[in-house]
């Protein structure tokens, strides 16, 4: 009797551990949960709304390239900036005397389209007192005098244009070239007659602003 009651007490203990554990085992379980989605659609509105397109600007960098003219004596220099961007190109000349190198602006331009400026070969007068530039326009080619000194002419302008001079003075020639300077003050302007055909030379009096012409042809 007393072997059949320690029998059962052992087992009456293995049933009660037993259940205690898979209780403990159940309780440390994670829980599970489900989770349901709920999907909501955007207004109408949004879904068919294009992107919007935000216009930039790109940049154009200007370029400038510099051109310089030393006088015959050597005491005077011209020097031509140009700077060109998208749609014009500006030019500055500027003067420098080479033995105390001071520098002075003698004139800017700002030009669009096809138009342009340059220094001609024999820009400087023989005694530097005067220069003149060529500037291409749509209407064709004028010729600008300045005085090296900066100094306005009689009629107060800065520059004289040979051109619409030289069209007032006479309509039987139309200007070919200038060529450079005779002497201190007379710049050579060598024509055209009205058919193209080579036509007289004449000289271009920047004190007196009248033309002269002349019985040889300044080549």
């Amino acid at each position: 009797m007393i072997l059949t009651r320690e029998l059962e007490t052992i087992s009456f203990i293995l049933i009660a551990s037993i259940i205690c554990l898979f209780v403990v085992f159940y309780l440390r379980q994670p829980k599970q949960f489900q989770y349901k989605q709920v999907i909501t659609p955007l207004p109408h509105f949004i879904s068919d709304r294009s992107p919007t397109l935000i216009p930039t600007t790109v940049p154009v960098a200007s370029r400038s390239v510099v051109t310089s003219w030393i006088s015959s004596d050597g005491a005077e220099k011209l020097t031509m900036k140009t700077t060109q961007n998208l749609k014009s190109t500006t030019y500055v000349f500027m003067l420098t005397n080479i033995s105390t190198n001071t520098e002075k602006t003698l004139f800017t331009q700002i030009l669009h389209g096809e138009s342009t400026m340059s220094i001609p070969f024999n820009a400087f007068s023989s005694d530097d007192s005067y220069i003149f530039l060529k500037e291409t326009l749509n209407d064709g080619n004028h010729y600008l005098v300045f005085k090296t000194s900066g100094e306005p002419f009689a009629n107060g302008e800065n520059d004289l244009d040979v051109t619409p001079l030289f069209i007032a003075y006479t309509s039987s020639y139309t200007i070919n070239d200038v060529t450079g300077w005779a002497s201190p003050t007379l710049l050579v302007v060598n024509t055209k007659n009205q058919n193209g055909s080579t036509g007289s030379s004449f000289w271009f009096d920047t004190t007196s602003q009248r033309f002269i012409q002349l019985a040889t042809l300044f080549e």
